[in-house]
C-alpha cells in the first residue's frame, strides 16, 4: 500500500543510476524514494530536464552567493515551493535554513507525508 501513496523509482546517488551485483537496476519504494525525489529536485536547476521545463528549484542558481540572511531566507521561500508542490506531503512541520560556515547552508526540513503518522526528516548540506 505505501509503494501506491509513495510509489517506486529507480535509486540514484549523486545523479547515477545504482545497480546491483547482478547488474539490474535498483528500486527505491516509500519514504526513501520520496526523500529521494525531494534531494533531487532541490538539487536540480529549473529548465534543466528538457521535457519538464518547469520542474526543479532556484537553489541550484543561488550557488557562489554569498552567505546572508535574505540567501537563506531565498532558499526557505524555494523549499516551501517544492514542498507545496509535492502531492505526498500533507504538510511542513518544521524547516529551517542556517549557515553552517560561510559558503555552506543546513537545510533541516521535518514534514508530514500523506497516510502516514511517522514524519519524514531530511538534512541536506549545500555548498555556495
Amino acid at each position: 500500500m505505501a509503494d501506491d501513496i509513495l510509489g517506486v523509482d529507480i535509486r540514484l546517488e549523486e545523479g547515477s543510476l545504482i545497480v546491483s551485483h547482478t547488474g539490474d537496476i535498483q528500486w527505491i519504494h516509500d519514504i526513501a524514494n520520496l526523500e529521494q525525489a525531494l534531494r533531487h529536485r532541490i538539487h536540480t536547476r529549473i529548465g534543466a530536464l528538457r521535457y519538464h521545463p518547469e520542474y526543479g528549484s532556484n537553489i541550484p542558481a543561488m550557488v557562489s552567493r554569498p552567505n546572508t540572511d535574505v540567501l537563506r531566507g531565498m532558499m526557505y521561500v524555494e523549499i516551501v515551493k517544492i514542498c507545496e508542490d509535492e502531492p505526498r506531503i500533507d504538510r511542513i512541520l518544521n524547516l529551517t535554513v542556517t549557515a553552517l560556515t560561510e559558503s555552506e547552508v543546513v537545510i533541516e526540513l521535518e514534514v508530514t507525508v500523506i497516510n502516514t503518522s511517522t514524519p519524514l526528516n531530511l538534512i541536506l548540506k549545500v555548498t555556495l
